[in-house]
């Protein structure tokens, strides 16, 4: 027990900042997506915390980026959203990685860059790969050499979409949006497969419990893990909605 002054329970309000990105920067990063002709989005965790699904979403589809996911950054896009490829790097899909491989922009959206995003750095495979990071953190967005945006990642998802809107840009061409789905057609195929109960045995698989605990509790459920090979395979197989 004890005596507490009262204003220590007094109602405080804590707001996010949101530093806005260097106009100059958001210009070279038009010009450089205007220009790229196998564009890739990396997000991360930072996206969730900045609240930049909406502006991600709007980026993604309007221009039609391919988005993968770190293990932080799973969710900020719906695992059925059509730029969403999947997990990327050492733990990584088949859609995801090889559109890192072919890659000539990576755009890394409050992510780390660290080694399971590149694999230690053998995802990226275009010998004239150009990266963008975009991160609240000064050391994280200049990772792999980047045009560092030090920003709120909605804000500078937003100033990006407006200044390519602003130039007149209509996205990747049709050719590339097609290499997209098939990859990740393909790679939704793969995980149905691994999720569901094959019934030659009455013994599961792990994968095949990812399966039916997601299908039990649907898309909008918080799911813990513990270390092992959960982690790896929750972020191929478990599909959240948001």
């Amino acid at each position: 027990v004890y005596d507490w002054p009262e204003r220590f329970f007094e109602k405080r309000v804590w707001r996010v900042r949101r530093p806005r990105p260097e106009a100059e920067l958001v210009d070279e990063v038009v010009s450089l997506i205007r220009s790229a002709r196998r564009p890739l989005i990396v997000v991360g965790g930072g996206a969730i915390y900045a609240g930049a699904e909406a502006a991600l979403d709007d980026l993604a589809a309007t221009y039609g980026i391919p988005v993968g996911e770190s293990q932080a950054g799973k969710g900020a896009l719906p695992w059925n959203h059509p730029q969403n490829v999947g997990p990327i790097g050492s733990a990584g899909g088949l859609a995801a990685n090889r559109l890192a491989r072919d890659a000539d922009l990576v755009i890394g959206v409050g992510t780390r860059m660290g080694d399971f995003v590149t694999a230690s750095r053998t995802a990226f495979q275009d010998p004239d790969v150009t990266f963008v990071g975009i991160n609240i953190n000064g050391f994280d967005a200049a990772k792999m050499r980047s045009v560092a945006i030090v920003a709120d990642a909605r804000e500078a998802l937003t100033a990006i979409a407006a200044g390519l809107a602003a130039a007149g840009h209509e996205g990747t061409s049709q050719e590339y949006r097609q290499r997209v789905t098939a990859l990740k057609a393909e790679w939704d195929e793969r995980v149905t497969f691994h999720r569901t109960p094959s019934g030659e045995t009455e013994d599961l698989a792990q994968p095949e419990v990812i399966g039916i605990l997601n299908d039990a509790v649907g898309g909008h459920a918080t799911i813990v893990c513990a270390a092992g090979s959960l982690p790896g395979e929750l972020l191929k197989l478990w599909r959240p909605e948001d």
